[in-house]
C-alpha cells in the first residue's frame, strides 16, 4: 500500500466482498481511522451509534466485550464501551435531542449482547479471559461461509492462523451484559426477550 488512505479504502471495498459472501445487505462505517478510535471524539462515536440504533431499532445489539475479544485489539476495547453506552442513551430522549427534533424516536434495545468464550484464549503469546458464556449457538454449517468472508479480507491473511483458531469454533458464545438475561442453556440470540 502507499498510504494508510489508500488501505482504507481497499479494506472497505474487502468489507463489502465480505458481507456480501456472508448475506449482509447493509454495511454502516463511522469513516474514523483503524486503529485510532480511542482518539476520535467520543461524543461523535456515541452519536452515531445512537442513531444507528434509533433508526434501526434492533432487538438485540452484539460488540465487543470491554476486554477486545480475543485479540484485546485497542479498537475493539474502545468500540464496546462507546456502544455499550450508547445502546443505554439510545433509549433515552433527552440525549441527542437534534436526532429527536429531526424524527428519529427513543428506542430501548430489550438486550446487549458481547461476543465472549468460555477459559482463557491465547491471542499474540497472552491469555485473555472473557465474559461468562450465557447463549451459545452452534455455527458449525456456517463455518464454510465464515472462510469465504475471511478469503475476501485480502489484507489481513497475515492473520490466518489466528483467524482459524479464534473464529472458526463450532459454536459462537455471547454474555448478556445488558437488558433482559437469557435462560440457562441458551441457544438463541431472541430467547425470553419481551
Amino acid at each position: 500500500m502507499s498510504s494508510r488512505a489508500e488501505l482504507a479504502v481497499i479494506r472497505r471495498a474487502e468489507l463489502r466482498d465480505a458481507a456480501a459472501r456472508l448475506g449482509v445487505a447493509v454495511i454502516e462505517c463511522g469513516g474514523h481511522p483503524d486503529g485510532s478510535l480511542g482518539t476520535t471524539d467520543p461524543e461523535l462515536v456515541m452519536a452515531e451509534i445512537v442513531r444507528l440504533i434509533r433508526v434501526e431499532r434492533p432487538d438485540v445489539v452484539i460488540t465487543f466485550g470491554p476486554e477486545g475479544a480475543p485479540t484485546r485489539h485497542r479498537d475493539h476495547r474502545v468500540i464496546s464501551r462507546l456502544a455499550t453506552a450508547a445502546m443505554l442513551l439510545a433509549g433515552t430522549r433527552s440525549a441527542y435531542p437534534d436526532q429527536i427534533a429531526a424524527g428519529l424516536r427513543p428506542h430501548r434495545t430489550p438486550r446487549l449482547c458481547y461476543v465472549t468464550w468460555s477459559g482463557m484464549l491465547m491471542s499474540h503469546d497472552e491469555p485473555t479471559e472473557g465474559q461468562p458464556v450465557h447463549i451459545s449457538i452452534e455455527v458449525g454449517a456456517w463455518l464454510p461461509r465464515k472462510e469465504q468472508a475471511f478469503e475476501a479480507h485480502r489484507t489481513q491473511h497475515d492473520h490466518r492462523a489466528q483467524f482459524e483458531r479464534l473464529a472458526l469454533a463450532p459454536a459462537e458464545d455471547f454474555f448478556v451484559a445488558i437488558g433482559a438475561p437469557a435462560l440457562a442453556g441458551a441457544a438463541d440470540l431472541f430467547v425470553a426477550l419481551p
